[in-house]
């Protein structure tokens, strides 16, 4: 019976050497939606003394507005929406996270994240805004296939490479975002296939919301083969699965593998 072990590599392991096996093809700035976060950086932008707290933020985003390619006419408070806010206890500063929408949907790699220091001055900006001239979605904001149907399609076509998939380490998912693909804004399904079995595996895939197509997938995983020294002092050879710090190990050498 085939075994995994999921452990972090360190020390303790005799490896001889690692080398990257696989790394799926992709676009750079594809995981972003075709668009790469920005910085910009400020000489300690500040507001007026009147405005305090959460208005600075938008003080700072609406002076910013035409280098987003936003007209002054739009609203900002209705694009973009803050979903988080933490300030460091060693330094004061606070950063503040917002999330773009178009008409509720939310932008995939619409993040922006503004830092302003104890003084109250904006330092910096960090994130990416979909431009307004990109954010009418040619087929509309109604979905034509159901979130299961989405989840269907990345399942089978996982299956179509490798196989039978195994149980998902996580309940399947699948989220209704804008995503910028080939220049065109699209209602697209953004979900995983997350499993270990026949191999780990886990895939991120862009389905589009009006006729199911695959846009765009991604392998979230990094390969490696490493080898080392046995308790017999003979040299083996394993495939490495990373995951952050987490490796996913499969000795398949022998027999059904261990």
């Amino acid at each position: 019976m085939l075994k995994v072990w999921s452990s972090i590599i360190t020390g303790a392991f005799l490896l001889g050497s690692v080398q990257a096996v696989h790394a799926a093809p992709q676009e750079p700035s594809a995981p972003f939606g075709g668009f790469a976060p920005q910085l910009i950086t400020e000489e300690n932008w500040s507001a007026p003394q009147a405005v305090t707290g959460e208005d600075k933020v938008w003080k700072y985003l609406e002076s910013k507005q035409e280098s987003f390619q936003i007209s002054k006419s739009v609203d900002l408070k209705k694009q973009l929406k803050i979903i988080e806010q933490t300030t460091d206890e060693k330094t004061g500063t606070q950063h503040f996270r917002l999330q773009q929408y178009v008409e509720g949907v939310p932008v995939y790699g619409g993040i922006q994240t503004v830092h302003i220091n104890k003084k109250g001055q904006v330092t910096s900006l960090i994130g990416s805004v979909l431009p307004e001239q990109q954010q009418q979605v040619p087929r509309g904001l109604t979905s034509q296939i159901s979130e299961a149907e989405a989840i269907a399609v990345a399942q089978k076509d996982t299956e179509a490479e490798v196989g039978k998939l195994g149980e998902p380490q996580m309940a399947p998912k699948a989220d209704l975002y804008v995503y910028l693909h080939e220049g065109q804004p699209i209602l697209t399904y953004v979900t995983e296939v997350n499993v270990l079995e026949p191999e780990p595996i886990l895939t991120r895939y862009f389905i589009s919301a009006d006729d199911g197509s695959i846009l765009f997938k991604y392998d979230i995983l990094t390969r490696a083969t490493g080898t080392g020294k046995g308790v017999l002092g003979d040299t083996k050879t394993f495939t490495t699965t990373q995951s952050g710090s987490t490796y996913q190990l499969k000795d398949t050498t022998r027999g059904q593998g261990i």
